[in-house]
């Protein structure tokens, strides 16, 4: 895995490290020599705010600075930190805060002067160790090294006292400045940056890769040791605090890596975390180098690429399926390691067997015309809706890892919460890692049950609709299309077709064709369904919500479930003139049925009876029309 993140870092264009970020505001400054001396060069300089235009000199700035910035925890001057966004033999910057006296601490210019000259003394210092330019072949470096310390050591401050003013308003100091067009007061913000024009990248890079090197691992390397555990692909427990663990991951990844490879390890994390130009998750294939270089090419052509359209692309591109990959899923926020999640994958299944849906329920037709061809229509149509939604709440954001909690705003409860928190990593590993046998038909029998069921119990009744009524409508025509999709299905009948013959059934028993039930427990179940919600429309509450079933779904005895019927009947008798006898041909065989079946596992069967047409409603024929 880190040879191969090392190798696809390696392949990309050095330029690819800058694409996608930006300047922070300042004034940037190319340092040229006049008489073997380094000035600032009039000509080549940039203010950069949010007015500024991307011109070449804002790329050649952009380039340098991206070779230059610090990592937040190794900067070149931590103590005063004066000389803290970039570090570098040939660079340096220094903020509005750093160039004003702290009033907090009765600080005068003076005194802040004396701070200054020491801390860039410190910063030359920290630089010094990181690269040695004694070596022979660095004459020239260590001639631009020395050249540049005299500048900023002294030029660098006659610059800011000539062509600034700081004073004290109010009790805050302040400090205006004025070069060339620009004049302005300074931000804390603001930023001066100076950048020797002859080094070439390089040059930058020569101390850069070395610092880097040194300051990209979880620990920092003892005396004589060359190799470090990498502080950006570490996953399991390496931290010092056991309670922060993630559990996600199936392995640790603590491997000692030498500094080349850290180098290339935090290039790599960087291209997601600044330059966003890596998906989440993001495939690292296998000696596969045209893919690879497909995976930054896209992401930067379309910067809302998400990861289904980055595999839509690559495999219509190469037209196959995609091989020997391992996938890394990012964790935005989490300190230290970047990773939650990687695993290798043999082999992804893009596309599906086409799978129909059946509008088993009706849906005003708007259900029936959809086809599941590949995995992220399953994951956007089926398991989205599983969850109400909050699985993927956009194109761009999927909630496999991340932290959740109930909010019922979004009809996401307790229930559902708990229900995503359990099946998530399964169906994460179903969709993106092609292991169709991480989701069994039992575990969709459970989420199907348990997310209809929650639909029933928060439903609310207004102005003749039901809030909840298309949702439970449209999740029970998944479950029923789905009913075999998943593994471990054999014997499983197709539910799809199935309750059409339910319900012609229960028409032909309802229209005293001589018909009873027979001895299949299904038919008892869906004709109780039926029976239950026909009895929940005659009732007289203003609120008729599905709540109203609950206590008919907890019965788990036959015997229970007739006696709960019964004691419906005798409530609402009077508001039943209407069925003209198909409600008591009916409800007669649901209350003579006799068996010891637990209702608990014919409950699809109740769910469907109550939600699919109702019988008892239907003419039998013409002539009771007129």
């Amino acid at each position: 895995m880190i040879k191969e993140i090392v190798q696809f870092t390696k392949a990309l264009p050095e330029e690819t490290f800058s694409k996608n970020l930006k300047l922070k505001e300042g004034l940037y400054m190319f340092l040229a020599y006049e008489n073997e001396e380094l000035v600032i060069n009039p000509n080549r300089y940039l203010l950069v705010n949010n007015k500024t235009e991307e011109t070449p000199l804002y790329y050649e700035f952009l380039e340098l600075y991206s070779c230059s910035s610090m990592i937040t925890n190794k900067s070149m001057n931590s103590n005063e930190k004066i000389f803290i966004d970039i570090g570098s033999p040939f660079a340096i910057s220094i903020s509005g805060k750093g160039l004003k006296p702290d009033e907090t601490k009765s600080e005068t210019p003076a005194s802040r002067r004396k701070k200054q000259a020491d801390a860039v003394n410190a910063y030359f210092k920290a630089v010094a160790s990181v690269v040695d330019f004694e070596a022979e072949e660095y004459t020239l470096q260590k001639q631009w090294f020395k050249d540049f310390q005299y500048f900023a050591k002294g030029k660098m401050f006659d610059f800011f006292d000539s062509k600034g003013k700081l004073e004290k308003k109010d009790n805050k100091w302040e400090f205006e400045f004025e070069f060339g067009n620009i004049q302005q007061k300074i931000k804390d913000t603001f930023s001066f940056y100076f950048f020797m024009d002859a080094p070439k990248m390089s040059d930058y890079n020569l101390f850069y890769d070395k610092y880097i090197e040194s300051g990209v691992f979880l620990y920092p390397l003892k005396k004589n040791e060359t190799h470090g555990i990498s502080n950006d692909i570490t996953v399991g427990n390496v931290t010092k605090k056991p309670f922060m663990r993630h559990k996600t991951a199936s392995f640790e990844v603590n491997f000692k890596v030498s500094g080349d490879e850290a180098k290339s390890i935090y290039k790599f994390f960087r291209l997601k975390s600044e330059n966003k130009i890596l998906p989440n998750p993001c495939p690292i294939f296998v000696q596969q180098d045209e893919l690879n270089e497909d995976i930054v090419h896209f992401q930067i052509e379309d910067k809302t690429l998400t990861f289904p359209k980055l595999i839509n692309q690559l495999t219509s591109k190469h037209n196959a399926d995609l091989k020997n990959y391992y996938l890394i899923y990012f964790q935005k926020g989490l300190k230290g390691s970047q990773i939650i999640d990687i695993d290798f994958v043999p082999h992804f299944k893009y596309m599906l067997d086409s799978i129909k849906l059946t509008e088993v329920f009706w849906l005003g037709g708007r259900f029936s015309a959809n086809v599941i061809s590949n995995v992220f229509e399953l994951q956007g149509r089926v398991f989205n809706s599983v969850f109400n939604g909050q699985l993927c709440p956009s194109d761009t954001w999927v909630k496999y890892f991340d932290e959740i909690e109930p909010n019922p705003k979004y009809q996401f409860t307790d229930a559902i919460c708990n229900l995503m928190l359990q099946y998530r990593k399964s169906i994460y590993d179903y969709i993106y890692k092609s292991r169709h046998q991480s989701i069994t038909c039992a575990m969709f029998d459970r989420m199907m049950s348990v997310s209809i069921l929650e639909d029933i119990r928060i439903d609310e009744y207004r102005y003749d609709n039901h809030s909840r009524g298309y949702h439970i409508k449209e999740k029970l025509n998944l479950w029923f299309s789905l009913y075999t999709h998943f593994s471990q299905n054999q014997n499983r009948e197709n539910m799809a077709s199935r309750i059409p013959e339910l319900v012609e059934k229960m028409k032909a028993v309802a229209n005293g064709d001589s018909v009873s039930f027979s001895e299949d427990p299904a038919e008892f179940a869906f004709g109780a369904g039926q029976i239950v919600y026909f009895l929940l429309t005659k009732s007289a509450a203003s609120n008729k919500s599905y709540a109203m079933l609950e206590p008919f779904l907890q019965k788990t005895k036959v015997s229970q479930l007739q006696d709960a019927i019964s004691n419906s009947i005798a409530m609402y008798k009077h508001e039943i003139d209407v069925s003209k006898g198909r409600f008591e041909k009916l409800a007669s065989e649901v209350l003579g049925y006799n068996s010891d079946i637990n209702m608990k596992d014919y409950l699809r069967y109740f769910l469907a009876g109550c939600f699919a047409q109702n019988v008892i409603y239907e003419k039998k024929d013409k002539s009771e029309n007129e």
